[in-house]
């Protein structure tokens, strides 16, 4: 189990609390070695906070995709080879024909009356 996303959490909700402290203390008219201190505070509290959402975060999301995988699994397709063309697989793979007229199936350009379409429109 990789870590990087808890930790990603973790430092990104330290950030974000650090940012606000620095911001809400300025604001307050606290003198600079306070606002600074209590940020970093603030900081480290929060990163333990976000490392902990973050992990419980990443186990449920593993959780379900490892039970989507359980629930669902990737079908296994069986490759067929030049030698079995009477087996069940060969005989469901048989050309079909069909009657087309492709000249007439076709449409170009020259076939669009605009006119026509203008006045429908």
């Amino acid at each position: 189990m990789s870590t990087i996303p808890a930790r990603v959490i973790a430092t990104s909700f330290s950030l974000v609390a650090f940012a606000l402290c620095l911001i809400a203390g300025t604001y307050a008219g606290n003198d600079y070695a306070t606002v600074l201190s209590r940020s970093i505070m603030v900081m480290m509290l929060t990163w333990i906070v976000g490392r902990i959402i973050g992990t419980v975060m990443q186990a449920t999301v593993e959780d379900y995709i490892n039970r989507y995988k359980v629930a669902k699994p990737v079908p296994v397709v069986e490759l067929l080879s030049d030698d079995s063309a009477d087996s069940e697989y060969a005989k469901m793979g048989e050309e079909v024909t069909v009657d087309v007229d492709e000249e007439n199936q076709r449409l170009s350009n020259d076939d669009i009356d605009i006119e026509e379409l203008l006045n429908a429109a």
